[in-house]
């Protein structure tokens, strides 16, 4: 098959001639649309080392995409802020998360198709003016109801640390959804975690 310009990290298929691609080209954080014939690119995030990673199509006038914002300078390890946009129909605008730090990895719908989950990867927020630590754990899930999110963090684990590349998968005709990634473990370790909600 043809691909599109870039890197492309993540598909949604809605139908032979409607497949949604997130990526990532030199110009930023990139979406791209297959109607069958052609892919229609757009760039959804100019900044330098954005990307989107993960694409969810509910219609034609709502597809969400989301993966990490891009930034100039800063130093080697420096946290990057998560990235959601959505498309319109018209225009794809950004949507604001509330965390300030990790990279969205997954999105997930409802039953009806519609946004319904978001999972944050490394999620970090900011503490209070000089805090110590600076920045704190942010929450790991956002439940969207169609106006706003509310966080929810994984649980604790004996031994391990946070999961990092949360992957979602929700259960048809229910309301409970699966994540799958990996946490560290002891002396730079991975150890599989798998979550459940519902």
């Amino acid at each position: 098959m043809p691909v599109p310009p870039g890197h492309v990290y993540g598909l949604h298929i809605l139908a032979a001639d409607d497949v949604w691609a997130a990526g990532a080209t030199g110009s930023g954080a990139a979406v791209s649309h297959w109607n069958g014939t052609a892919w229609q690119q757009t760039i959804v995030d100019g900044f330098p080392r954005s990307a989107v990673s993960s694409v969810l199509a509910v219609s034609p006038t709502e597809v969400w995409a989301g993966g990490t914002a891009g930034f100039v300078g800063g130093p080697v390890g420096r946290p990057i802020p998560p990235l959601l946009v959505r498309w319109d129909g018209q225009t794809w605008s950004r949507v604001t998360v509330p965390t300030d730090y990790g990279s969205i990895s997954s999105l997930a719908p409802t039953t009806s198709g519609a946004l319904g989950w978001v999972a944050v990867a490394r999620s970090q927020k900011a503490g209070p003016p000089g805090s110590y630590p600076p920045l704190v754990p942010g929450p790991d899930f956002l439940a969207w109801d169609g106006q706003s999110f509310t966080g929810h963090s994984e649980p604790a684990v004996a031994g391990e640390g946070e999961s990092w590349a949360l992957r979602l998968a929700p259960v048809p005709g229910t309301g409970t959804v699966w994540s799958v990634g990996r946490a560290d473990g002891p002396e730079g370790t991975f150890a599989p975690r798998i979550l459940r909600f519902g």
